[in-house]
């Protein structure tokens, strides 16, 4: 997990936004921004040509489905986009390969876009995702499979992130430049991590679970950005944009529980979630 200290000093250094009190507020204008840089352009070059998710099918069928599309959505654990992408669910956009090639590119809504009760949320882990599938699979665009160096995901709806992170920034030098040869990064890509939700950003100290990734810092969630193609300038270009899109992910707020509460349960609940729990996840409610 150094990876996000490296990252954050390759560059010149980078100051924190401050946090206040107990939360990271966010700067309505600049959150604003970050929302549609988001959700409205890749970050990463294409990946996948342009009927990939149209043609995938034949990775795992001779049949044409009647909605091939919905079919990819589905196998992948993709879910509709509730912002303008086209035909595209979240998680794909449109993107260019080198040379100004149309294709698809992934964001950061593959992993962190989900659904409850079938609305669509940004910011929520998407639970259905099946990302070793998507990687194998969608290059080929159902012409033939493609392996992966290391394991995406080992499960339904979690992923390698730091896996990921980690074999990314092994194709860098210090100073950001692409190299060829890269050196055993020794991964680890068996931790099955669920992804956590963008509305607890404005609570969190550090990113992960070893307390590392200072989460008022834009650096720590640009990782997933180097790209190949992404040269240095790239990221000197896009910080001040992955800072706006920090402050969105502060402005998040959880959605409503959609069910009734027993509230008789829900106190007795809420003293042993004081007791128990709350030293390493956190406090909730009226007295956070």
């Amino acid at each position: 997990m150094g990876i996000l200290w490296i990252l954050g000093g390759v560059l010149f250094a980078e100051a924190p936004d401050p946090a206040f009190g107990k939360f990271h507020l966010a700067d309505p204008e600049a959150a604003k921004r970050g929302q549609v840089a988001l959700t409205s352009r890749a970050f990463t070059p294409a990946s996948f040509t342009t009927d990939s998710l149209a043609t995938v099918w034949r990775s795992w069928t001779k049949t044409k489905p009647l909605d091939p599309i919905g079919a990819a959505r589905e196998r992948f654990g993709l879910h509709e986009a509730p912002y303008p992408n086209g035909d595209l669910p979240m998680g794909l956009r449109k993107g260019t390969f080198a040379l100004g090639i149309q294709g698809l590119a992934l964001d950061c809504m593959v992993c962190h876009g989900g659904s409850i009760l079938g609305k669509s949320m940004v910011g929520l882990g998407n639970s259905s995702l099946d990302l070793q599938s998507l990687f194998e699979e969608l290059p080929g665009a159902g012409v033939r499979r493609f392996p992966t160096p290391f394991h995406f995901s080992r499960t339904r709806g979690t992923n390698e992130a730091v896996a990921t992170s980690v074999y990314l920034l092994a194709l860098r030098n210090p100073d950001l430049s692409f190299q060829l040869t890269k050196a055993d990064p020794k991964l680890v890509d068996t931790l099955c991590g669920d992804v956590p939700a963008w509305w607890l950003m404005k609570k969190k100290a550090t990113l992960y679970a070893t307390g590392e990734g200072d989460a008022r810092a834009s650096r720590g969630i640009m990782q997933f950005s180097l790209h190949p193609l992404n040269q240095r300038s790239f990221f000197e270009k896009e910080e001040s944009t992955f800072k706006d899109i920090l402050h969105y992910l502060y402005s998040i707020e959880a959605p409503k529980y959609p069910f009734s509460v027993d509230q008789s349960l829900a106190g007795r609940g809420e003293g042993i979630f004081r007791n128990q729990c709350a030293k390493c996840h956190g406090t909730y409610g009226s007295n956070p």
